[in-house]
């Protein structure tokens, strides 16, 4: 890595958008691609073989599903296991919605972190923000019963909260306490141009950002993303294969992964893997 300041040396986490299919449409989301083809299971496999043996020196590697709702992928276990065995802490990001007994039973051996997105204990409040399935959100109360759900089958359980204008007076200590996650991501609402413009209208100042980390700096699990220190801190790939990267504000694609690799296509992308760093990446 000595010739290439941002290529991971002993560590990297890599977010392998799955699909951009969900069943929310949570206003903040950056998950909108266009509604474009997606890959089939083979291609994924294809993928996780070419990022392997790239990546086979770097000690500690972490490979993310995520979306859209990962879930809602039909072959969602076949990568998890797969992945798994080829040395990967493994680790998903959901809305929750779709995880039951069956799916954590089922995925006990091979699925490490489970990362649930919570934006707010009240249940209109979610609605507001679009987190809810056919009209009918969740509360608090739901959150914490599949957190005991998520803990009691020895998951590491990672709770990521986008911070927006809507739920940003919001205390969230009780519920917090209540679900007791390994690690809890709080994060600035986001605006990608291109991608999720309509999250303009939600986003929260730096003010109003630093307001909502100071009310719960007694959370000893908070771990704190400022929009800033996401840019080009994710190495993401598209639901066709791609790698992106959001440095400059707007998106931008590589070549698919079995064509032109991952780690070389990073730096064309923005990436910076000391960013990734202090943002606390490598900590789960």
């Amino acid at each position: 890595s000595g010739e290439n300041m941002n290529r991971p040396d002993d560590f990297v986490s890599i977010n392998l958008h799955l699909t951009e299919r969900c069943d929310m449409s949570c206003r903040a989301c950056f998950a909108h691609y266009g509604r474009g083809a997606e890959l089939g299971a083979d291609d994924w496999h294809r993928c996780l073989s070419v990022i392997d043996e790239e990546t086979a020196a770097i000690s500690r590697r972490k490979v993310n599903f995520v979306g859209g709702e990962p879930t809602l992928f039909l072959f969602l276990g076949d990568l998890i296991a797969d992945a798994k065995g080829r040395g990967f802490t493994t680790g998903i990001v959901t809305n929750g919605r779709t995880i039951d007994e069956r799916f954590l039973d089922e995925n006990a051996g091979a699925l490490d972190v489970i990362g649930v997105s919570v934006d707010s204990a009240s249940v209109e409040t979610n609605r507001l923000l679009g987190r809810s399935v056919r009209g009918e959100a969740w509360g608090g109360g739901d959150y914490s019963r599949l957190s005991r759900a998520i803990h009691s089958r020895g998951y590491f359980l990672k709770l990521n909260t986008v911070v927006s204008s809507l739920n940003c007076q919001e205390d969230f200590s009780r519920f917090i306490a209540d679900a007791a996650p390994d690690k809890w991501k709080v994060m600035q609402c986001l605006v990608v141009q291109g991608q999720n413009d309509r999250a303009a209208a939600i986003a929260t100042s730096d003010d109003e950002f630093r307001g909502f980390v100071s009310r719960h700096s007694s959370v000893t699990c908070m771990s704190v993303e400022t929009a800033e220190s996401m840019r080009g801190s994710y190495v993401m790939i598209d639901p066709r294969g791609r790698p992106y990267g959001n440095a400059g504000g707007k998106v931008a694609y590589g070549e698919p992964v079995w064509e032109a690799g991952l780690l070389f296509q990073l730096d064309g992308l923005g990436y910076s893997d000391r960013k990734a760093r202090e943002r606390g990446a490598d900590r789960f």
